[in-house]
């Protein structure tokens, strides 16, 4: 930034950054002052004009036959107009501020993101380089990996891993890759690429160690972006597969609800609830040993109606139904159901909270699902099912 502060403060400057901008600003002060002797002139002059003809009056003993205002009222006169005047340029120099002070602004935000921006591009090309060095290390060009096997009750999936080396591998050297205590050995295929599978456990950091043996030698290296199964939902593409191929489920329906007041400050509450009891995908006798219906009203619990014992529940293609006939208090009650589940694993299991009366369309009131180990570590799901682990605490 070039100039005086005065030089910014005059128009010039903020309407197009004009050279001139100082000498005009400066032209404008020196007519203010020429304007400011002016009246101090005009006002003296006036005053002894004034004096004189007063005197000359009373000298003579006439009377004036035109009167001139008193140099009081004329100061008077001349500061409001000088007033007025100073205001209006007060204003507008404040106008001028405000303006160049927005601009200013403008510059000083778009100087950050340009600044941002060389830092970013200095930081991304760093790391660039950075990562161009490590892969120099690698012992592979490309590796990928994919799911095989799934055994829902050992709660184990098999992955697969193949890799391009970027050495060229002699006719007795070796490859190996190892997650905890599964280990294997990658072959070769006609296209030069290496593959090998392990046993993997779902709940398991899945990083792994890949060795090169050759002449003697051994190099390892560190693989750290294997998918972890089934939490990582980012990583479906590699296996293809939700949580639900590893864990039973259920799902609750409601038919023909009813909500009736009956007007003495109760309601009538009627509805046939639903319960489907679902296999793991991956093994489809892999279901629940126990399940329960918890029915609340207002918060307190109503029922809770064990749906594989209960003889008041029936089986209808596929769905365990209770039906729900009572008079609960308030005229609009609010009665929420859920499904409570356990299996011969040992996980428990909390499902589908959702509010009766809505028709099916229950999403907004869903809470979270839960699964819950022996060891007290947990698997919660949000509405749309994304799970999160939670590992026991010790």
């Amino acid at each position: 930034m070039t100039g005086t502060f005065l030089d910014y403060l005059s128009p010039a400057a903020y309407l197009g950054r004009d050279p001139n901008a100082g000498l005009i600003f400066l032209c404008v002060m020196i007519g203010v002052s020429v304007l400011i002797a002016a009246v101090v002139a005009f006002y003296i002059v006036y005053y002894f004009i004034y004096k004189r003809k007063i005197n000359k009056a009373l000298a003579e003993g006439k009377p004036i036959k035109s009167h001139m205002p008193s140099p009081g009222s004329t100061l008077l006169t001349i500061g409001v107009i000088i007033w007025v005047v100073s205001t209006i340029f007060i204003i507008f120099q404040l106008q001028m501020i405000m303006l160049y002070t927005g601009m200013l602004s403008f510059n000083v935000a778009i100087i950050g993101e340009q600044t941002d921006s060389i830092y970013n591009n200095i930081g991304i090309q760093f790391w660039d380089n950075v990562n161009k060095e490590a892969e120099k290390q690698s012992l592979v060009l490309e590796k990928d990996f994919k799911a095989g096997k799934i055994d829902a009750k050992n709660k184990t999936a098999e992955l697969t891993i193949s890799i391009t080396p970027r050495i060229l591998p002699g006719k007795d050297d070796k490859f190996t890759f190892r997650i905890g205590d599964s280990q294997t050995e990658l072959k070769p295929d006609s296209a030069g690429r290496y593959s090998g599978t392990v046993t993997i456990g779902i709940f398991t950091d899945p990083t792994g160690i890949l060795t090169f043996e050759g002449n003697g030698e051994k190099i390892s290296e560190i693989i750290a972006d294997a998918p972890h199964y089934p939490v990582d939902q980012d990583e479906s593409e590699h296996f293809d597969v939700s949580w639900e191929s590893v864990f039973p489920s259920a799902e609750s329906r409601e038919f023909n609800t009813q909500i009736t007041p009956d007007g003495n400050g109760k309601s009538n509450v009627s509805s046939e609830l639903g319960v489907y009891s679902i296999g793991a995908e991956a093994d489809e006798s892999y279901k629940f040993s126990g399940i329960e219906l918890i029915i609340e009203c207002d918060d307190k619990e109503l029922r809770r109606v064990d749906i594989l014992k209960d003889s008041a529940v029936y089986l209808d293609d596929g769905c365990y139904k209770y039906k729900l006939d009572e008079v609960v208090d308030g005229t609009e009650p609010k009665i929420m159901y859920r499904i409570e589940a356990k299996d011969e694993l040992g996980y428990s299991y909390v499902y589908n909270y959702k509010m009766l009366g809505e028709d099916g369309n229950n999403t907004a009131y869903e809470m979270y699902s839960v699964i819950t180990a022996k060891d007290g570590s947990t698997i919660t799901f949000d509405h749309d099912y994304d799970p999160i682990l939670k590992p026991a605490a010790h």
